[in-house]
């Protein structure tokens, strides 16, 4: 039987033994077109509906990201990945246009260097599928899966961060001081910054950084708040609203306003939950290398069995 005649619906999953399974229909003839060849075309078109949808969205990802960018532009630093929620936002637009797009090319012109990329991008066993290899309902889970895995990595980078942040007690270089600091220091510059240290120091009844007596001092470093005679702002010699007692909300007087630094009582928090946040990581960590495990071996049985057709 001629190749063109049959479409290989293939399911390719983990049995009990670990072995590989698939399962060939053949087409029926109607009229001009076989069975298989209109459901092809209906659903390459579904497929190609889906996945501009889905660049549409990281497009709008990535639009909101460089507005909101752009509304608080300032000098650029390493920290503002981890503090600007704008650079979050466009970085996440710009990798789901780009993974979506390599793993659409990759299906539709039956790629396997496509297919390979994505999988060290993608760590989740799927089945193959090309324009005679197709699964629509999959293809939909696989954009899925590709976002939550996309999370799942965020989470981890970010776990190891705030890991290194707080076990790091040097007050250079990067570490939780330095980061409280620099926010601080451009409070006055992002307004999502501002935002977060608000709610810091809100929820945590703090006020500045390192003293625990006098952390609401730390704000001398500010611009908008330093005590020097030049400085013009009207805020002078005071502190955020945000460090105000919830039962005073007036001047920055001393009597007034949370006198303890932040990072004592953040560190507390952190180190309180730290197991759990280690043991959250490892559950992510390892079921995805295991699948990458299990991916890598497929790509080769897929290299075997698409070449040994030809």
């Amino acid at each position: 039987m001629e190749r063109k005649n049959i479409v290989f619906i293939r399911y390719w999953s983990q049995a009990t033994a670990g072995n590989l399974r698939m399962l060939e229909m053949d087409c029926l003839p109607i009229q001009f077109f076989s069975f298989c060849e209109m459901t092809l075309k209906i659903a390459l078109a579904s497929i190609l509906y889906y996945t501009k949808t889905k660049i549409l969205v990281g497009v709008g990802i990535l639009a909101l990201g460089v507005y909101l960018f752009i509304k608080d532009y300032g000098e650029v630093k390493l920290i503002d990945v981890v503090l600007n929620p704008a650079i979050f936002l466009g970085v996440m637009g710009f990798s789901v246009c780009i993974i979506s797009m390599i793993g659409s090319l990759g299906a539709l012109r039956d790629n396997i260097f496509l297919l390979k990329s994505v999988s060290y991008l993608w760590r989740n066993n799927m089945p193959y599928y090309n324009v005679l290899h197709i699964n629509f309902l999959k293809f939909i889970y696989l954009q899925f899966a590709l976002c939550v895995f996309f999370c799942y990595i965020v989470i981890v980078v970010m776990t190891f961060v705030l890991f290194i942040l707080f076990y790091s007690d040097t007050t250079e270089g990067l570490s939780a001081h330095s980061v409280l600091l620099y926010a601080i220091k451009n409070y006055h510059t992002n307004r999502n910054l501002a935002e977060i240290v608000d709610s810091l120091q809100e929820n945590l009844q703090c006020c500045g950084v390192s003293s625990a007596a006098q952390g609401y001092r730390d704000w001398n470093l500010s611009y908008q708040f330093n005590c020097t005679p030049l400085n013009p702002q009207p805020e002078k010699c005071g502190v955020p609203y945000s460090c105000c007692r919830k039962s005073v909300i007036s001047e920055a007087v001393s009597h007034d306003i949370y006198t303890r630094g932040c990072l004592q009582p953040l560190r507390i928090v952190f180190e309180s939950h730290a197991v759990h946040i280690g043991a959250a990581v490892a559950f992510i960590i390892i079921p995805v290398f295991k699948n990458h495990l299990i991916w890598c071996d497929f790509i080769g049985f897929l290299k075997k069995m698409y070449f040994s057709e030809k």
